[in-house]
């Protein structure tokens, strides 16, 4: 031994050498998923749990006119309190990190029954956190990194699928009903896998579920709500806004891109289920049949029969399962593989890839198409002869690591700085986590670590944009702004956050308040109503590409309106309509404006940019 070497940890040291790939897994936990503020549907979720606090809260906004989901989750009521006592800022940040936690924590359980082996339990994290996350036609993930009931559920679902594979089914009981509390259609997919686990038999589970189908037609003909819905359809006039606007309601009407994201992590069920054992081919057969036959039940409920009871419940999000525990057991799926042979390392090399396209938020064509050649290396390595096998593994490697090579390239520049640092530190914490991982030993390894994983988490937890810090923070807004919408209907373009906290007022459209037209009918046709007149004014809020989640501009070559007419054309055909504050100046037309203190909302560095908007009065375009 070398006098420099610092030898073997001992005691404290060997124990802080092992705490350190923990707390790597942590910190690529929160450069995957950062503090990015309220996001998403945690825009839905916030503004519920403010009407929760107090109901006269946005009254009237359409969002919650004609109905929405919080009656359905325990959720708002759990996070209402601490919005209360701390602030919605406050609550919110507490909120997601305590989300990371509990669903870190889950997954760890599991990974402790599932791998015996230290490093490959830490590897099995590694993969869930950082390969695709994507499902449901590419819109959804699973562990989201804000503040919506989903991560809490999908930690109870982790725990429950833990004891289940224990057999100790009472407890994951407990757990399953706690996912379905939080968000009633992850809990049934929990349900289903967990009934799967108690029986173990695809005809008791499917006899349980035929007879749970049963007892729904039994209280819905009693008139027990939302059960009642069994016995309603979805419409054509509703099923074509919904196909055409959610893109995911109806399984058959997904892209070529959202079905890519699952062939990654089907590949590796498929592997553990045919040539693993014990726990890993267990856990892959329950998900692999939960999985499809949600799926094909969403095919029949939605697709085919278009009863609105089954299109809510969103059946085919067993697939959160598919892509989730897909990736965890990834690292299985390797152990299973030839050892020293190609499709190993074509396989790595997909994952590689899964990494790469979903941090900088491209299909996973890459990724698919080098796992398919890692399945054929395989088939080669178990008909032919070695010398075969070897030359068909180079022949698959070559265009793989081409290709990979060749997307790097051509997505320079496609994406910003911000998405290129994150992904270079994830891509830096990955080595370092393997480095220590594989040097338990060392005591000054682990140290280095531990400085660079705590830079890059104080470097980049919080991805808040300054919009997002204004419009949760203190600063108060100018008088004149707060009387021009107050007791007005008002359509500010492309600002929900800012209407709804900030101003706390109900916002007229948003495309995020479309939140819960797969359930509410009405809510879905005023939606598309205002809309559809709306999108005139070429706004923000509207995309410019037709077909997308959101409606598209009426010119998707416009930024913002050009004309009086447009919005002499908005006011008239939106009588209730008062107000509408645009991004876009006409002269003489506007009667105020304000420059609000900070940058618009997609700029993520701190600059003395203001936003300037502009107030138009229906009152000064109608008649006229």
């Amino acid at each position: 031994m070398k006098a420099s070497d610092p030898g073997p940890a001992t005691g404290t040291g060997k124990a802080f050498s092992s705490f350190v790939p923990w707390l790597i897994l942590l910190v690529l936990m929160v450069l995957t998923r950062p503090y990015r503020g309220i996001h998403h549907d945690g825009y839905l979720y916030a503004a519920q749990t403010l009407r929760r606090i107090d109901p006269q809260n946005l009254a009237g906004d359409v969002f919650f006119e004609f109905g929405n989901q919080d009656s359905f989750t325990i959720f708002t009521a759990l996070y209402a309190p601490f919005v209360r006592v701390m602030g919605l800022s406050h609550a919110d940040s507490l909120f997601w990190a305590l989300g990371l936690v509990c669903w870190f924590a889950a997954l760890a359980a599991l990974a402790g029954h599932l791998f015996s082996d230290r490093n490959h339990r830490l590897l099995a994290m590694a993969a869930a956190i950082l390969l695709s996350a994507r499902y449901g036609n590419a819109i959804l993930i699973y562990g989201e990194g804000y503040v919506v009931p989903r991560p809490f559920a999908e930690a109870a679902g982790l725990l429950a699928l833990y004891l289940g594979l224990k057999g100790r089914y009472a407890s994951g009981a407990v757990f399953t009903l706690v996912a379905g509390v939080l968000h009633p259609i992850t809990g049934l997919s929990v349900a289903a896998l967990w009934l799967w686990f108690a029986v173990r038999s695809f005809v008791l589970w499917f006899a349980f579920v035929f007879v749970a189908g049963l007892a729904g037609l039994c209280l819905g003909w009693l008139g027990v709500a939302p059960l009642t819905w069994l016995f309603q359809s979805i419409d054509p006039d509703w099923a074509a806004l919904l196909s055409l606007r959610v893109s995911m309601a109806f399984p058959s009407t997904w892209a070529g891109s959202g079905v890519l994201t699952l062939c990654l992590p089907l590949l590796s069920l498929a592997i553990v289920l045919t040539r693993g054992a014990g726990p890993a081919r267990d856990l892959a057969k329950g998900v692999l049949i939960v999985g499809l036959a949600t799926t094909l039940a969403a095919l029949i409920g939605a697709d085919l029969l278009a009863n609105r009871f089954l299109t809510s419940l969103q059946l085919w999000r067993g697939l959160l399962w598919v892509a989730l525990v897909g990736n965890f057991l990834s690292i299985a799926a390797l152990l299973v593989l030839p050892a020293g042979g190609w499709s190993r390392r074509i396989f790595v090399l997909a994952c590689l890839f899964s990494v790469v396209e979903f941090h900088i938020n491209q299909t996973p064509f890459l990724s698919s198409a080098t796992g398919g050649l890692a399945l054929i290396t395989l088939l080669f390595e178990i008909r032919a002869r070695r010398t075969a096998a070897n030359w068909a593994g180079r022949l698959c490697a070559v265009p793989a690591v081409f290709a990979g090579v060749t997307l790097l390239s051509l997505s320079v520049g496609k994406f910003g700085t911000d998405v290129g640092l994150r992904l270079g530190l994830i891509l830096l914490m990955l080595i370092v986590f393997l480095w220590v991982m594989m040097s338990r030993d060392s005591v000054s390894r682990p140290l280095g670590a531990v400085v660079v994983a705590l830079a890059a988490v104080i470097l980049t937890w919080d991805a808040r944009t300054p919009w997002q810090h204004y419009v949760l923070g203190d600063a108060a807004v100018p008088e004149d702004v707060q009387s021009a919408v107050a007791g007005r209907t008002v359509y500010w373009d492309d600002a929900l956050d800012l209407v709804w906290f900030k101003l706390q007022v109900p916002q007229f459209y948003a495309c995020r308040q479309q939140g819960g037209r797969t359930f509410f009918r009405a809510q879905a046709m005023e939606i598309a109503r205002r809309a559809e007149i709306l999108r005139a004014l070429n706004g923000q809020e509207f995309w410019d590409a037709e077909g997308a989640v959101c409606t598209a501009k009426a010119d998707l070559d416009a930024n913002g309106p050009t004309r009086r007419d447009q919005f002499v054309d908005a006011c008239e055909k939106l009588p209730e309509l008062d107000l509408i504050v645009m991004r876009t100046k006409l002269e003489e037309l506007p009667r105020l404006s304000w420059s609000m203190p900070a940058p618009d909302r997609d700029i993520r560095t701190e600059s003395e940019e203001k936003t300037e908007f502009y107030f138009y009065f229906c009152e000064d375009f109608r008649g006229n």
